[in-house]
């Protein structure tokens, strides 16, 4: 519990805030480019449950690899280990949380279910494998 205090949460949360917008971008112009072209072929894929759950789960797979990018290239919190990492994924989750409640229009990629959550860990992890093995 004393390790908690020494991990670099303003980096940390700086870096999950910076994924967050990211992604509220992309999500932003998906949408504006699905309104231009409402029969394309990806649309329809998105229309079906399998599609629909297949994008959020890459969805979460970006924001997470995002957040890894950025502590990596951005974030400067020195030796990256697998604490971090956790607390990446704690300070990704709390800024979904709060880009929910966010007025922005799009597809609502940015948005907290358990398949997010899950695909959020696999992300960082994934991303930031070099650092926990």
């Amino acid at each position: 519990m004393n390790s908690l205090k020494y991990l670099p949460w303003r980096s940390l949360f700086l870096v999950a805030i910076l994924a967050v917008i990211t992604m509220k971008a992309i999500d932003f112009m998906l949408w504006k480019s699905f309104s231009y072209a409402e029969s394309s072929g990806f649309a329809e894929l998105l229309s079906t449950k399998i599609g629909n759950l297949l994008f959020l789960f890459c969805e979460g797979l970006a924001v997470g690899g995002f957040g890894v990018l950025y502590l990596e290239r951005v974030g400067r919190v020195g030796p990256i280990y697998t604490s971090t990492l956790w607390a990446l994924v704690l300070c990704l989750f709390l800024c979904l949380w709060l880009g929910t409640y966010i007025p922005i229009a799009g597809l609502g990629l940015v948005d907290i279910s358990q398949l997010h959550v899950m695909s959020l860990i696999l992300g960082v992890f994934w991303r930031g494998r070099a650092y926990w093995r």
